[in-house]
């Protein structure tokens, strides 16, 4: 390299030349073997950066047209419609065909099958989630191909209820009436608000009205005499460190400080705001 670099300094006055002729400096870098950068370094011993600017503007102008397409140019694909080579229509994909994971998973409209509810939130902040065989489970239909998977799937309980009433209202949802989510007989079946249907629920199954009047009363118990603020729907106290003054929201007493690495906390007595 350092031998082609030397070729370009003794032969620089005719290269100089070539530049400010609109020879591209591409070609020139081609027959020397050097990059743009030692090209570049011993034509500035002599042009200044203008001048190489302006140079290099020539050589485009001079060189750079003839891959260009011209105005009124006719490409040779106008007319075609795809790349058609004998033989190839034996991989091509037919209108509304699926093939691999989605062919497998494919289910018609008209299907149905059985699916447990998803957690709900609170069970999913709590970190309690309960396995697919502990929770409810009620039969889904598929109605379209198309559009997101959420709305190719509705809860056959509503579908029947919409096929024999008309589209479902506004603020309504579609309710078990004895409470048994795989029991889809229209006569079981009646549209409510969601406060109706949730006290339909407490009526239903009064354990679950008692387990949340058990989980509220441990809480004010823990809480008693603690300031206390609401938080995603439940009641979490107010928590000082003792060492260093930062305060904590949580529903239980904090273990350790992770700023000043104490364990000494100190609840905020109620009627004190929450700072």
């Amino acid at each position: 390299m350092r031998a082609n670099a030397k070729r370009v300094y003794e032969d620089l006055p005719a290269i100089v030349e070539r530049l400010r002729a609109g020879d591209p400096q591409s070609r020139i870098m081609r027959e020397y073997r050097v990059g743009y950068e030692t090209l570049r370094a011993a034509a500035m011993t002599v042009m200044s950066a203008d001048e190489l600017a302006a140079a290099a503007r020539l050589a485009r102008k001079m060189h750079s047209t003839g891959g260009r397409f011209q105005k009124g140019h006719v490409s040779w694909t106008t007319g075609r419609k795809g790349l058609r080579i004998p033989g190839s229509e034996r991989g091509w994909f037919l209108p509304g065909a699926i093939r691999g994971a989605a062919a497998r998973h494919y289910r018609a409209v008209g299907t149905i099958r059985v699916r447990a509810d998803h957690p709900t939130r609170r069970q999913r902040r709590g970190g309690r989630k309960p396995s697919a065989a502990n929770r409810p489970h009620r039969r889904y239909i598929k109605v379209r191909d198309d559009g997101p998977p959420g709305r190719q799937w509705v809860a056959y309980a509503r579908w029947l209820w919409e096929s024999a009433n008309g589209g479902l209202p506004a603020g309504l949802v579609v309710v078990h009436l004895d409470g048994d989510a795989m029991n889809d007989d229209p006569s079981n079946l009646g549209a409510a608000t969601r406060a109706q249907a949730l006290a339909l629920l407490m009526k239903l199954r009064p354990d679950v009205a008692k387990l949340r009047r058990k989980k509220s009363a441990s809480a004010q118990r823990r809480l008693k005499g603690v300031t206390r603020i609401r938080h995603a729907g439940r009641a979490i106290g107010v928590w000082d460190c003792s060492g260093c003054g930062a305060s904590y929201y949580q529903p239980d007493r904090p273990e350790r400080c992770p700023k000043c690495g104490g364990g000494a906390f100190e609840p905020r007595p109620a009627g004190r705001l929450a700072g």
